[in-house]
Order: C-alpha cells, then structure tokens, then sequence
C-alpha cells in the first residue's frame, strides 16, 4: 500500500520490447522511481521499525527465563497479568518443574542428556528441505517482482494488482495462524503446495495458450502467492 502510494502518478516504468530490444517506455517514470521513490519507500519502512523498536522495550521477559533465572516472583506477576492469580500459580509450579528437570540434566544429576540424532537423521533432514522447498518453490521471485509481472500481463495499473496479492497472502496467512492447531500442519502444507502447484501451471498454460484472458494469469499468481 505504501509504495502504491509513494508511486502515485509516477507509473512503474513500463519495459516492452521493440525491434528485439528492452526499452523503457516512461523515462520521466523510471527516472523519478531510481532516483526519488525507491528512497521515499526506504524511509517509510523506518516508521514501523522504530515503533517496532519501541514496543519491543515494553514486552517483559518470558515467565521461563524467569524462573530459571530465579526471579520467580517476577515471574508470577507476569503470569497472573495474562492468566489470572490463581491459574499463574499452577502455571509457575509447572514451569519449576521443568526447569528443575533441565538443570538436571545440564549438570549431568541422574539424567541423560538428549542427542541431537535422537529421533533420527530422515527427521532433521525433512525440517531442512522444507525451509529448502520454501525457496526453491520461488515465491521470492514472485512477491518481489509482482509489478514487473502484472505489467507483462497487460495489466492497467500493476500496482493494484500487487496490492491485492498482497492482502490475498496476508489473508491467507492468518488462516493458516488461526487453523493450524486445529487442522494440522501437514494438511496445510499439502493443500499450500497443491494450491502453488495449481496456480503455476495456470501461469504457465496462459503462456503456451495463446488469446486466453490476463485474468487467468493474475488469478493463477495470486492462488499461487
């Protein structure tokens, strides 16, 4: 939204190609954008970083820290502001319980401490090629690039369209936040990678067939994104 706002009547600078060769379309835009507006969207990103900042200075440290550090005190204000008296003392002794456990076995009492290969190597190799399949699926490419490509699209105003993906992602996420627990992460998973899958080969067929409508593109990447 900011950057739509910043761009204002500075259109992204269209880039088509004539006679085999990329040209900029708008020079006055493109001028405008490389040498006024990527700036103006820097400085805007500022703003919510210092409030960020700010409220980050009023968030107490967790009630565990605490407890471990034996400030268990501090830790039932804190527990009795979010839960309540009574059940931040039930909280509290659970949390005693479990630190007691694991300075137990930091010091080597009577436990053994847990290996990292514990539940095998397939398990640590899953965790890392979901962060690598979350890179390598190019959603980076995709919400950094929107513009550029709602643009070879056809599209009026790429920004508006940007801006939708950007709260149909949004959306999305806090659907995900919210079922979750309730759902499960691995149906999720499936159906996100499904509903990618889906929306790429919408992306790919509009190029390979040709008259068919920018719509499907645009609908495609934001299934996609």
């Amino acid at each position: 939204f900011v950057n739509f706002l910043i761009l204002g009547s500075h259109a992204n600078p269209v880039i088509d190609l004539v006679n085999g060769v990329n040209q900029i379309m708008n020079p006055e835009a493109a001028a405008w954008t490389t040498e006024t507006g990527w700036r103006l969207m820097f400085v805007s990103e500022a703003v919510p970083a210092g409030l960020f900042a700010l409220l980050v200075l009023l968030v107490p440290e967790t009630p565990r820290y605490l407890a471990m550090c034996g400030r268990d005190e501090k830790a039932l204000n804190v527990l009795s502001r979010i839960n309540g008296s009574s059940q931040a003392k039930v909280i509290l002794a659970e949390i005693g319980k479990t630190v007691a456990k694991l300075l137990r076995e930091l010091k080597g009492v009577g436990e053994k401490t847990e290996k990292l290969f514990t539940y095998g190597w397939m398990v640590i190799f899953i965790g890392i090629m979901l962060s690598v399949f979350q890179q390598a699926v190019g959603i980076n490419a995709v919400l950094y690039f929107a513009p550029r490509i709602f643009d070879t699209m056809g599209m009026a105003n790429p920004m508006v369209q940007t801006v939708l993906m950007g709260v149909v992602n949004i959306l999305f996420t806090l659907l995900a936040v919210f079922t979750v627990e309730k759902w499960g992460r691995k149906p999720l998973l499936i159906s996100g990678s499904i509903g990618m899958a889906v929306g790429a080969f919408g992306v790919a067929l509009c190029n390979i067939v040709t008259g068919l409508p920018a719509i499907i593109s645009v609908i495609s990447i934001m299934i996609y994104s």
